[in-house]
């Protein structure tokens, strides 16, 4: 059986004074940044390409290194590239996960195919 969730499922407020980060600026990243921003939450972004660090700047996003986004959220969204996310998450993610963050994919394919690995177990 299918569950179907809406916006009144939802509280909100378990989430109140949460820092969220996003890591990835390409049109997936810019949509729920800009989505959660505009819901009253506080947004950290990263980008590693030029021109979506351009774009957080004038979209007014607040913008931040991975490692500090991963050191200072407890909630990230990984929402970059497919084929730059294994190496990003080996050099940056993985190093700085600590037991109570929550790391969200926006794309589950280096997870699927075993170019992410072991997620649940990355130093917690």
């Amino acid at each position: 059986m299918t569950v179907t969730y809406f916006e009144d499922s939802a509280n909100p407020d378990l989430l109140a004074g949460t820092t969220l980060g996003v890591i990835g600026y390409n049109d997936v990243g810019r949509a729920f940044a800009l989505n959660l921003r505009d819901s009253g939450f506080r947004v950290v972004a990263c980008s590693t390409d030029a021109d979506q660090r351009a774009a957080l700047e004038l979209d007014g996003i607040t913008t931040d290194t991975i490692d500090a986004i991963v050191q200072q959220t407890n909630i990230i969204l990984l929402t970059a590239d497919d084929d730059v996310l294994p190496e990003l998450y080996m050099q940056h993610i993985s190093p700085r996960l600590a037991r109570g963050k929550t790391l969200l994919f926006a794309s589950g394919y280096n997870v699927a195919f075993g170019f992410i690995e072991q997620i649940g177990r990355a130093h917690v």
